[in-house]
């Protein structure tokens, strides 16, 4: 298929770059538009020229600063002819405290002129139906290529126990990230690191085959939410240990991803314990949370999962 797809592509590690990847090597041709120098005045022409099947948008931060009439009118010319599917990570309810994500949903063409939209934002079906939005729950995944590529021990990321993300300024509504990473912090300080900047590429898989045990986390205020942090991390082959939330063993079932119910630090303890100790137990888990996210979770699954969804 030739499909158009707006996005942000300047940086090299992104979403966008990653879907694009992916449609390409499923063998799709790709026209990529960055969002921020879209002319929508001609975008349905230049669309149409370019017989396209389909138009997937996803957002960036520019999203409240374009012209809504004219962006409005032009998805609509676009949709007389292809389907528009917006895709997007993020969770958009519930966030109140620090964004106006809510009222973008219900207000911006991004959501309101697309066909359909596809987020992780999986347990609102409710609220994506009374703000007139048809919505689909794709769960985050990872770029093909990083579950091909092969880490290795790499000394500069040498620990026992590490947490890959951001902690100390992240979602007030989600006190637990702070709360998480301190604890571990205070209880395994001589075996524990973090790393809040941005560790991408072969740095990343190089962090993963060395750190025995990864902690993770995900900003659950509902359920069928969760971070591309658990499958970007057992992708590359990580051990990862994360709070488990309605609808997440659906999706990586035992003996892929070790969970603890949230807020039980006595039994994240005991199982960040047994698992230094357990080496082989821990490395078949790795292996086979690895082969389950290279069927499932790619970002080419997702591509042909919106594909399949969409009437083109």
């Amino acid at each position: 298929m030739h499909i158009s797809y707006i996005g942000n592509f300047e940086p090299p590690h992104s979403t966008e770059n990653d879907m694009a990847s992916a449609m390409r090597r499923n063998g799709h041709t790709v026209d990529t538009y960055q969002e921020q120098s879209v002319d929508w005045s001609t975008l349905p022409s230049q669309i149409a020229d370019s017989d396209a099947g389909m138009l997937l948008w996803t957002r960036t931060g520019s999203l409240d600063k374009h012209d809504r009439e004219l962006q409005t009118s032009s998805l609509r010319a676009i949709r007389d002819s292809v389907p528009v599917a917006g895709f997007h990570l993020d969770l958009f309810w519930g966030l109140q405290l620090k964004s106006d994500r809510e009222r973008w949903v219900r207000e911006l063409p991004y959501f309101q002129e697309t066909d359909v939209m596809f987020t992780a934002d999986g347990g609102n079906n409710d609220l994506w139906a009374a703000a007139n939005v048809e919505h689909v729950w794709l769960p985050p995944g990872v770029a093909g290529k990083n579950c091909d590529a092969v880490g290795n021990v790499n000394a500069a990321f040498r620990a026992q126990i590490g947490f890959v993300g951001s902690w100390r300024d992240y979602h007030r509504e989600w006190p637990h990230r702070k709360q998480l990473v301190s604890w571990v912090n205070n209880n395994y300080a001589r075996q524990f690191k973090y790393w809040e900047g941005h560790v991408r590429g072969q740095d990343l898989a190089d962090l993963y085959a060395t750190v025995p045990v990864l902690i993770g986390d995900s900003c659950m205020l509902g359920s069928h939410y969760w971070s591309d942090r658990i499958p970007e991390t057992l992708g590359r082959g990580g051990f990862l240990l994360h709070p488990d939330t309605e609808g997440l063993r659906d999706h990586f079932p035992e003996g892929t991803l070790v969970t603890w119910p949230l807020g039980d630090f006595k039994e994240l303890r005991y199982l960040i314990d047994y698992y230094l100790k357990h080496i082989e137990e821990r490395e078949t888990i790795a292996a086979a949370g690895r082969q389950h996210v290279s069927k499932h979770h790619t970002y080419e699954r997702r591509v042909e999962q919106i594909i399949e969804y969409l009437p083109v």
